[in-house]
């Protein structure tokens, strides 16, 4: 049950090809990434659209190197997700523009395009914006999962819709346990149909994460509290549990070898 394992070939110092299990262009690594996230679960577009994680080939192409990068990722997929390798007839595919880099300000359009039945017929875009400094950063993004099934039996639960708007504080410490703390803030909402319903379920999360003194590992604790704000709409088909959309105080000790 491995997350990523995949070979990846450099032909030049613009081209790059990963064949095998790894993420697909759809995704930022701070949606995704237990390391890279910031709080203890992940954002509603990271969780409830689709496997972050495929079988198949990927191309990234470093379009501008220097100054201001620009760089394009388009592969294709098996299309049934994570450790679930299919023969298929129908494969997924996708792509995405990134504009900047991790630093600074950075900005990707992306969309993601998966059949896995008549029912299932799935094209997914989005685009996020994104400005980080050494001691701050924020991040909003908005997704949309349109199901392209003429079956009428999809058509309550048709377009999918999440957002987020996401920050994080880091602030040095003089101590010999700990190398420093940061403060963090996120709201995230999602809906069926949103423009005619509005959002099915919105929450606020504040955490606080201790980063200890660890090297040459990352070790750190995280805390956070998620607060729901629930309304009429049935959002069952991504909720599937009474306590998904429960307000929750979670703790998690994370480390990263």
């Amino acid at each position: 049950q491995v997350l990523d394992l995949y070979a990846g070939i450099q032909v030049s110092k613009r081209v790059k090809f990963t064949l095998g299990q790894g993420g697909i262009p759809l995704f930022n690594s701070y949606t995704v990434g237990p390391n890279s996230i910031d709080y203890v679960n992940r954002p509603f577009v990271g969780k409830y659209f689709n496997s972050s994680r495929d079988i198949g080939l990927t191309a990234n192409f470093k379009l501008k190197a220097n100054g201001f990068p620009i760089a394009l990722d388009a592969g294709i997929y098996n299309g049934d997700g994570i450790n679930n390798p299919k023969w298929t007839s129908s494969f997924a595919f996708g792509g995405r523009i990134l504009f900047g880099s991790m630093k600074g300000w950075r900005t990707t359009a992306k969309f993601y395009r998966t059949k896995n039945d008549d029912l299932n017929n799935y094209f997914i875009w989005g685009a996020d914006l994104r400005y980080e400094s050494d001691s701050y950063k924020i991040e909003a993004e908005y997704t949309n999962k349109y199901n392209n099934s003429h079956d009428a039996s999809v058509e309550p639960n048709k377009s999918l819709s999440a957002m987020y708007l996401q920050g994080a504080y880091k602030i040095g410490l003089k101590s010999r346990s700990l190398k420093r703390l940061e403060t963090c803030l996120r709201w995230d909402g999602m809906g069926y149909n949103i423009f005619d319903n509005g959002l099915g379920c919105n929450r606020a999360t504040a955490g606080v994460n201790l980063v200890f003194n660890a090297d040459p590992f990352l070790a750190l604790l995280r805390v956070n509290y998620e607060h729901y704000f629930n309304n009429s709409k049935d959002m069952s088909k991504v909720f599937t549990t009474d306590y998904h959309n429960d307000n929750k105080l979670s703790l998690e000790v994370l480390l990263v070898f």
